[in-house]
């Protein structure tokens, strides 16, 4: 099989896919979406599956109107917050253009992702492309899905294992709360920054990335 171009084969192929069911029901297929600064080796954030503002712009993390409180929002919130932790203590800042935003199901599920077992099959594979064209270093995951279980156990949640993580396959694999999460409980935001920074400096130590 060639190499796909990972900036236009690869995300063409997903908008296209109608491997499952909900690809009759989507607006938009999310492709993974990489930073003007991404670079190899980064770090990927993982959602379970897009949420409406995503289904309609086609894009993970999409940023809302003042009004809406979004995931792409939230996002933006968790990278302030990071930057004064990693100004604090002396670290490299991250900004959200250096990571690669990713889904594990790429189109909208209409009720629960459980109800859609054909559709985490189907994506599983456009998971394993996409990080194989991306190659993250660190992937961590936002909230309690299958894949975090894949990775990390099958008994693993965030309210007990957030910060935990293991390397293999060449990546470090990681879980924190989800942003949904952060609606309810603001305070959150400290734990998911936390574990990030946590995530940063173990995969540093294992002289995976520069």
């Amino acid at each position: 099989m060639e190499r796909m171009d990972i900036n236009t084969d690869i995300p063409t192929q997903i908008r296209n896919c109608k491997l499952c069911p909900l690809s009759a029901s989507r607006s938009n297929a999310v492709p993974a979406l990489p930073g003007k600064t991404y670079r190899d080796g980064g770090i990927a954030l993982m959602l379970e599956s897009p949420n409406f503002q995503d289904d309609r712009s086609g894009e993970p993390f999409t940023r809302g109107t003042s009004y809406r409180r979004t995931m792409g929002n939230t996002l933006d919130s968790v990278i302030d917050a990071l930057a004064v932790q990693s100004q604090e203590r002396g670290e490299d800042v991250l900004e959200r253009d250096d990571l690669i935003l990713m889904t594990s199901v790429r189109c909208k599920p209409e009720h629960r992702l459980e109800d859609h077992p054909e559709a985490i099959h189907a994506c599983g594979s456009w998971t394993d492309i996409e990080l194989e064209a991306y190659k993250p270093g660190i992937v961590v995951f936002l909230g309690n899905q299958h894949l975090a279980k894949r990775y990390l156990g099958s008994k693993v949640g965030p309210k007990d294992h957030h910060g935990a993580h293991r390397a293999t396959e060449g990546r470090l694999w990681g879980l924190t709360y989800s942003l949904g999460s952060v609606f309810h409980n603001p305070e959150l935001i400290d734990t998911i920054v936390d574990d990030l920074l946590v995530y940063k400096r173990v995969w540093k130590s294992l002289s995976m990335i520069d």
